[in-house]
């Protein structure tokens, strides 16, 4: 029984840690532990950055913003964890440049100038960085990735 239960824990050790020999003996191996990114919300949200930008005038007219711009994923943590361990947990490279390729009309109205500006719209991950395997709570973080635009039509 003993030694059923012994086997049963060093595989779990060898699954849930990074073992880095200090010695030629595996008895005097260390055991590293590791962090885990785990998601716990999810929201969108129109970024601050403006990709493209149409005007046209006076109105009545129709006007149309239809072109292909590129915007970034990204990530922040209040404490240090690795880049591939935040792109395992949210399941993305956060890192990536991403092509978004989408149009809007703004009929401008009579008599009148109007605008169409695009900005990025994310999907924003938030999520929570844990010490792996005991899921000790380490501090957390979010990461937006591109998934289309946001448009603003004005006119004056």
């Amino acid at each position: 029984m003993s030694r059923k239960v012994k086997l049963a824990t060093t595989a779990i050790i060898a699954l849930a840690a990074t073992i880095t020999p200090v010695s030629a003996s595996a008895a005097d191996a260390k055991i590293i532990p590791r962090a885990e990114v785990v998601v716990y919300d999810k929201s969108h949200v129109c970024g601050m950055d403006e990709m493209d930008y149409v005007s046209g005038g006076p109105g009545p007219k129709s006007i149309t913003l239809t072109r292909s711009a590129t915007a970034e994923s990204s990530w922040s943590a209040e404490v240090s964890v690795s880049k591939s361990v935040v792109d395992a947990g949210v399941g993305y490279n956060t890192k990536r440049a991403w092509t978004i390729t989408q149009s809007a009309t703004y009929n401008v109205p009579k008599r009148k100038y109007g605008s169409i500006t695009s900005f990025p719209y994310y999907e924003v991950s938030y999520f929570n960085v844990r010490l792996w395997p005991s899921g000790h709570h380490l501090g957390k973080g979010y990461a937006m990735k591109p998934i289309g635009a946001c448009f603003v039509r004005r006119s004056w």
